[in-house]
């Protein structure tokens, strides 16, 4: 009756945006006393992830163009045991795939690590928002200069000075930037995963940003 109706599914089979499955034990971490479906915080995290690198939604955000999944991470089962081994999991943490390596374009576990969202906003690119000059910069046409400035988390954004090339208002940019991404990271030490506080410690803000 079961396979004539349907009822019986083939869990290894592949069904969250063509390319994520629950897996076969798939009730331990899915299904509720009652027997009904629980859309649980490591399912809500996985199947963004997915639906990230394999849905529609990538064309309204480039940054998600060429990204993927590794094999392990398709399997939410092999992710539901992944995320409960993490730094940061139990909190309201963000899963990050590039801070640890730069540009990294796929969600894998040797990779992934969870950051606050103070963390993850820190790092993002928005060159739709940036226009044609480097990060932080920006020209001013009644005095002919360029203008650095910085977003330190608040409202408005805080002056750094005015310069007649380029590349020195990057400059000012960049170092402000890079001790500003040193004091959260001190900030948050002990908090999240030592691999993200290394990481923010070494990071390096480049003109392409």
């Amino acid at each position: 009756k079961e396979v004539r109706t349907g009822s019986i599914k083939d869990e290894s089979l592949p069904t969250v945006y063509g390319k994520g499955f629950i897996g076969t034990n798939y009730r331990s971490y899915y299904i509720s006393g009652d027997g009904k479906k629980v859309n649980t915080k490591e399912y809500e995290v996985w199947r963004g992830m997915i639906r990230r690198c394999y849905s529609k939604e990538k064309e309204k955000f480039p940054t998600y163009i060429n990204c993927e999944v590794s094999d392990n991470f398709c399997s939410y089962e092999y992710f539901y045991e992944w995320c409960n081994k993490q730094v940061g999991f139990d909190r309201k943490f963000d899963l990050d795939k590039d801070l640890l390596i730069k540009g990294n374009k796929t969600y894998h576990e040797d990779l992934c690590v969870f950051v606050p969202p103070e963390i993850n906003s820190l790092i993002v690119k928005n060159d739709r928002v940036r226009g044609k000059y480097p990060i932080g910069v920006h020209f001013c046409k009644t005095k002919k200069k360029f203008v650095a400035q910085i977003n330190r988390n608040k409202v408005k954004q805080d002056y750094l000075g005015q310069f007649d090339s380029v590349e020195d208002a990057f400059l000012a940019y960049k170092v402000a930037k890079e001790d500003f991404i040193k004091e959260v990271a001190e900030k948050w030490r002990g908090v999240v995963d030592n691999r993200v506080y290394n990481a923010l410690m070494n990071y390096e803000v480049e003109i392409t940003d």
